[in-house]
């Protein structure tokens, strides 16, 4: 579609007035002065006087550089005859600087696709931030103290007081929920938190039950005076 290509330096010097003279095989001072004149109309625009032609003895000489419309302005006063001689040479001048420009739509479907890589990949980067943030509150965590309800049954000093055990009796006395989520007057109270896992799962972080240090220490008094354990969690 002739629509969707740009051509360059149409509007700009494409030809020299030499060249149509020798086209025409029409006398190039003339020409000159006749273009010169017609210059003094506004409506013609501005033309530049160049000195790169060499005439046939091979010296340089003056000529004008024209665009597309004062070519054909000038080619037309010279010889109308011979006007399309001009005219085909412009559009082979043009043919030469022709470069395909793609649609507004094709444009803009690449521009989308360029933000939605991006968009892509600044949401990688910003999950892979994430997941490094959770492995390091994890490291935290053991560095911290934290020990789960599993790992602090084992460890307190009541027969068959395994995981399963410890977490029905927290729920039996309102320390955590059904599911297994301390109530949050007790988070606030720093004795409890919640951690995810390392690792996904299905695409996903677990969060577990952890107890703090001085969540230890206050669920072990309360465990000794109800269970009536000498010296405490071991």
């Amino acid at each position: 579609m002739n629509d969707l290509i740009h051509v360059k330096n149409v509007e700009v010097g494409v030809i020299t007035l030499k060249e149509i003279t020798d086209m025409l095989a029409v006398e190039h001072n003339k020409a000159m002065k006749m273009v010169s004149k017609m210059s003094q109309e506004p409506s013609f625009g501005t033309i530049e006087k160049i000195a790169t032609v060499y005439n046939n003895k091979g010296q340089m000489i003056d000529t004008y550089l024209l665009n597309k419309k004062q070519a054909i302005a000038a080619a037309s006063k010279l010889d109308v005859a011979m006007l399309m001689k001009v005219i085909n040479r412009l559009e082979e001048l043009e043919n030469k600087n022709r470069l395909p420009v793609l649609p507004q739509t094709y444009i803009e479907a690449l521009e989308a696709l360029t933000k939605s890589e991006k968009e892509k990949l600044q949401l990688s980067k910003a999950i892979q931030e994430k997941d490094k943030v959770i492995l390091a509150v994890a490291d935290l965590n053991v560095k911290a103290g934290e020990v789960t309800i599993g790992d602090f049954a084992k460890n307190i000093a009541i027969p068959n007081m395994g995981q399963n055990n410890m977490y029905q009796w927290l729920k039996a006395r309102g320390f955590v929920t059904m599911d297994r989520k301390p109530y949050q007057p007790y988070v606030e109270r720093g004795y409890f938190v919640r951690r995810p896992s390392k690792n996904k799962i299905n695409g996903e972080h677990r969060y577990t039950t952890y107890l703090t240090a001085k969540g230890t220490v206050w669920l072990a008094k309360i465990l000794k005076a109800e269970f009536e354990i000498e010296g405490g969690a071991a």
